[in-house]
């Protein structure tokens, strides 16, 4: 008989439980509802969600490239010119040599995206960096008929392994970067 009134009670506080959870859950399917009748969340990509991201992911895709591509260039220029001795000696190449020369426009390309991501006013946007992703990806084109950077790349790609792995790793970062 004692057992009785503690089972109620315990009873009524596992129903109020319940009940606070259930209240909770259906204020939770009300927020999904607004969320999906005003459409919040279409066009929603998880993949690289905002233009900001995109820009960074796409910078360090291509300072990446731009890293595999100098090594390749040093590594040709020692075995063929001559061993450079010092960072002050290969800046100076790099800068400098027409060996590192068709590099300039890679790098000039993420300078412009690095400054674009710095800019305040007029503030960079969506459409900026779409443009930007359209632009890498028409640089990243190797064309064994092109000129410059294009034509440079074409090369590489065609005596070097480690260049065409560098370059499908910058497509995948490209295709990875909704435009």
């Amino acid at each position: 008989m004692r057992l009785r009134p503690f089972l109620l009670a315990r009873a009524m506080r596992a129903l109020r439980v319940f009940l606070a959870l259930l209240a909770r859950f259906q204020a939770l399917q009300v927020i999904f509802e607004v969320i999906e009748k005003t459409h919040l969340l279409l066009g929603y990509d998880s993949r690289v969600p905002d233009f900001r991201t995109r820009l960074k992911t796409l910078r360090d895709g291509l300072l990446r490239l731009h890293k595999s591509l100098l090594e390749l260039e040093r590594a040709a220029y020692e075995r063929d010119v001559a061993p450079i001795t010092s960072a002050g000696q290969y800046l100076n190449l790099v800068m400098n040599d027409p060996a590192f020369q068709w590099l300039r426009e890679l790098s000039a390309f993420i300078v412009m995206i690095d400054e674009a991501r710095a800019q305040k006013t007029p503030e960079i946007t969506s459409d900026d960096a779409d443009r930007m992703i359209a632009q890498a990806r028409a640089l990243l084109s190797p064309s064994e008929g092109g000129i410059g950077f294009a034509r440079s790349y074409f090369e590489i790609m065609q005596r070097d392994a480690a260049a065409v792995l560098a370059h499908r790793d910058a497509l995948q970062v490209l295709n990875g970067i909704k435009e």
